[in-house]
């Protein structure tokens, strides 16, 4: 912190949370079919924000929003054809606002965020994962997943300033082994971000300027498990 006034303490948040749902099995059970609605209703929710501060300008803290809101669906299917090979997809609908909250933004200056979504609340987010597990021995097991992921375009703090912007993004990742039967160890080769996508998970302001943090870039190992 720059200035005591970061270390404010926010009041506790309070959430009222609705859901309604399904979950159904289909094809003897191969087949199933996650399907939640909800509605959440916020009163003082806590968010990271900024302050107005006569000598920097803006400072950021934790800050209470008093009224606010987010409502989507949320589903998930999972699908086994044969004993070896699981596929699962799930997908997320998000829609959020305040209600009523004025602030500063990140140059200090007072704004009514009325109206505004949620920081780091993306409207659509959705993955997908492919397992193979297949008996080679009655010993070992061959085992590779490939994974698939995006999501929307979204901002690091309140409102639409395009410098706060997170751009959409789609990452891949993926693995091969080998397990023992039984699970208790397996030796994987792995990979993420396969693509090497560039892309950010965060925007701040520090003073005169904007950080953006990238996320990973392509990234692979070796890894050894073993439970007991």
């Amino acid at each position: 912190a720059n200035r005591a006034v970061q270390f404010t303490p926010a009041t506790q948040e309070k959430l009222t949370a609705y859901e309604i749902g399904a979950r159904l099995g289909f094809w003897g059970h191969r087949a199933q079919v996650n399907v939640t609605c909800f509605y959440y209703d916020y009163t003082d929710k806590q968010f990271s924000s900024y302050v107005s501060d006569p000598t920097f300008g803006a400072l950021q803290r934790l800050v209470n929003i008093p009224k606010s809101r987010a409502w989507g669906i949320d589903g998930e299917i999972v699908l086994q054809p044969i004993n070896e090979l699981t596929l699962t997809w799930n997908a997320t609908y998000l829609d959020t606002k305040v209600k009523n909250y004025t602030g500063a933004n990140a140059a200090g200056i007072p704004t009514d965020f009325s109206g505004a979504n949620f920081s780091f609340a993306p409207k659509f987010s959705t993955s997908g994962t492919a397992l193979v597990v297949v008996p080679v021995s009655t010993n070992f097991d061959f085992r590779a997943s490939l994974n698939a992921s995006y999501q929307s375009k979204t901002h690091s703090d309140f409102g639409e300033d395009p410098l706060f912007a997170i751009k959409d993004y789609f990452l891949l990742n993926g693995s091969i082994g080998v397990q023992s039967a039984d699970g208790n160890w397996g030796l994987s080769l792995w990979a993420r971000n396969l693509t090497n996508t560039y892309y950010w998970t965060s925007v701040v302001d520090n003073q005169n300027l904007n950080v953006r943090f990238a996320g990973m870039p392509r990234t692979y190992g070796l890894t050894l498990s073993y439970g007991f």
